[in-house]
């Protein structure tokens, strides 16, 4: 089994990690293409939008752990005591900050603003809205039912190392050494299931196009 080794350079272990996880991402590369060519056909912004939002996961994660920042991230310690594992009030906390925070929904809500004041569109809402789903799924159900040894190694570890997602680590020089690369197999359950869910709220209740056409809207309300 291929392990990560940090002596190894990185592009040797991105290379490793893609061979595992060729398929899933395949996958997901797939559905966020459809999605791009369903909601806004300029592939780079989606693209682009898909880089953006992994990086954003990551460094949230990693502002929740630094000890001089606890302010930000003392909600999400709750999920690293062990005393709070079966308490359902911050497992709905924990589930909101997924979506919201670390799954980057409030991104679409900053690039409304933007778009706003500066007419400018960063990013393709439908990806943001994709990955926060997908990103909370994983993380709520396969991380914690299927026994991650990567995620079970982030807990640890007290939280400093392992932030996920995997290759990120791998850049940023934060995933843990001699550790099993993160196998995402089981997230393409997750990519395919989120792409529907997607689609069906495209053509019933949309709440991309919701968001989008309440800023629209307040574009045109005159000064007072």
């Amino acid at each position: 089994m291929d392990l990560y080794n940090n002596q190894d350079s990185i592009f040797i272990n991105l290379c490793k990690n893609s061979y595992i996880n060729f398929t899933p991402i395949l996958v997901s590369y797939t559905c966020i293409s459809i999605l791009a060519y369903k909601t806004d056909p300029n592939y780079i912004r989606s693209f682009m939008t898909w880089i953006i939002v992994w990086f954003w996961c990551y460094i949230m994660h990693y502002l929740s752990h630094c000890k001089n920042l606890e302010c930000i991230g003392f909600i999400h310690l709750f999920h690293h005591d062990p005393s709070y594992k079966d308490s359902t009030i911050f497992f709905i906390i924990e589930m909101f900050l997924d979506i919201f925070i670390y799954g980057g929904f409030i991104l679409i809500f900053i690039g409304e603003i933007i778009r706003k004041i500066f007419s400018i569109k960063l990013f393709n809402n439908y990806i943001l809205f994709f990955w926060a789903i997908l990103f909370s799924s994983y993380h709520i159900i396969n991380l914690h039912y299927l026994n991650s040894p990567t995620h079970k190694d982030h807990h640890v570890h007290n939280g400093m190392l392992n932030y996920g997602p995997d290759w990120i680590d791998i850049i940023c020089g934060t995933k843990l050494n001699n550790s099993e690369f993160e196998d995402f197999k089981s997230s393409i359950i997750n990519s395919i299931c989120t792409l529907v869910i997607i689609m069906i709220l495209f053509k019933t209740y949309d709440p991309i196009k919701y968001i989008e056409n309440f800023s629209l809207k307040t574009e045109s309300i005159p000064d007072a």
